[in-house]
């Protein structure tokens, strides 16, 4: 935190008074960044998802001070690069996509820290499962699409059940470094420490496969 807050303020000198200062930060909130800068009005949390080159998502969160001309300045310069912004109301640690990326970690490590399944089940639950839907569709338009009266209807049929599995989830499972090498231990049998440059670009590619699909999906 620290040295972000002397980097933001030697660019906060330093940029022409009409630029928009922004940090890619994944939970730090801008508003301990930025308090203490002159411009901090024009200045905002942009957050990418990692490879940024790829993932076309950005969450955009302003802070107490930020200008809302400046959002709606960076939304629009986003969506000219190509990029796909979300723009939070308000602060919140961690923003939207690591929240619900961590709360879903923090129950696989439950999983498997408690002997349900191992690492791999967990893998092939999203890619064979969740993720063969939310690469188009989110989580409520999913339930929407569930039930024939619609997401109301979804939720009056299934709400109880909802509630009662989430009162059992452990997004904050305990876990300890014998979890994490033992997870460890089993990814690197299938890649390597060394060997994770060449399945970062396998990666890659499979994501620009995707894209090129979902760039073509009709939407209706």
């Amino acid at each position: 935190l620290a040295i972000k807050i002397a980097l933001f303020s030697e660019i906060d000198a330093l940029a022409a008074p009409a630029a928009i200062i922004a940090s890619s930060t994944s939970a730090i909130p801008g508003s301990k960044l930025f308090e203490h800068l002159r411009g901090r009005a024009r200045c905002l949390v942009a957050h990418p998802v990692n490879p940024p080159y790829l993932i076309p998502l950005v969450e955009l969160c302003p802070t107490p001070w930020t200008d809302p001309q400046v959002v709606a300045r960076c939304r629009q310069f986003m969506g000219d690069c190509g990029q796909q912004p979300v723009e939070l109301r308000r602060e919140i640690t961690g923003f939207l996509l690591n929240r619900l990326q961590f709360a879903l970690a923090g129950e696989a490590l439950h999983l498997v820290g408690e002997g349900y399944c191992t690492p791999e089940d967990i893998d092939l639950v999203m890619t064979a499962g969740l993720a063969r839907r939310w690469a188009f569709i989110g989580p409520f338009e999913v339930g929407h699409l569930n039930a024939t009266a619609g997401y109301a209807g979804f939720m009056q049929g299934l709400g109880d059940m909802v509630r009662s599995v989430a009162a059992d989830v452990q997004p904050d499972y305990p876990w300890d470094a014998a979890l994490v090498a033992q997870i460890h231990a089993r990814l690197s049998a299938r890649t390597p420490v060394d060997a994770v440059p060449g399945r970062q670009a396998w990666r890659d590619r499979q994501l620009m496969a995707v894209a090129r699909f979902l760039q073509h999906l009709p939407r209706e």
